[in-house]
This record gives C-alpha cells, structure tokens and sequence, in this order.
C-alpha cells in the first residue's frame, strides 16, 4: 500500500514537471518572434505595431545600405583583375540581403495585423 502511494506520488511529480517543461517550451516558442524582430506584436495596437516594425526595418535597411557601401568602396580599391568578381559579387550578396529584409519587414507587419495588435 505504500509503494502505490509512492508510485502515484511520482507519476504526479512526473506529471507536474513534464507539464511545467512543456508550458516552458510554449512560453519560448510565443518569444522566438519577438526576439527575433524586437517587436511585441501582441501587446501593442495595429498602428504602433507596424510603425515600430518600419522604423526597426528602415534601420537594418540603412545599416545594409552603408555596408554595401563600404563594401563596395573596398572592391574599388583592389587589382583591377579582382575588381569585377569582387563588385559582382558584393552586388549579389547587397541584393540578397535586401531581399531578406524585405520579406522580414512583411513578416513582421503582417504579424501585427494577425495578432490584431
């Protein structure tokens, strides 16, 4: 009699911390988005959300923009063989990178207009 006790005492910690932990990875998962783009979608109203994602995208954008300038000035700079592999190469990364933050920018708004805040 008391080792069934004991054992419902287990199963019922067992219980407690799996669901404790499974609570914890849900609670995570709900921050990945915010942590990701810095805005906090559900906490704030549809034009505040979306403001604070174009203000955050238009500065990755012109932090994107001064490094593919200085990337650029960089390729000017060496061997004129290495010159055009290292623009044409440079101009593939910058147009990919621009890529990336555009659909992050629509991603982040549309998350605003999803979680209606």
């Amino acid at each position: 009699m008391q080792r069934g006790r004991r054992l419902g005492r287990i199963t019922r910690h067992t219980i407690a911390i799996a669901a404790g932990s499974a609570l914890m990875v849900l609670v995570g998962c709900m921050t990945v988005r915010e942590r990701l783009t810095g805005v906090e979608p559900s906490r704030l109203a549809p034009t505040t959300c979306i403001q604070q994602c174009s203000s955050l995208y238009r500065s990755l954008f012109d932090q994107e923009r001064k490094r593919h300038l200085a990337n650029t000035e960089g390729c000017l700079t060496l061997a004129q063989a290495a010159r055009g592999v290292c623009l044409e190469e440079e101009g593939l990364r910058h147009a990919a990178e621009m890529e990336r933050l555009s659909l992050g920018l629509t991603e982040c708004q549309t998350s605003c207009a999803r979680s209606g805040g």
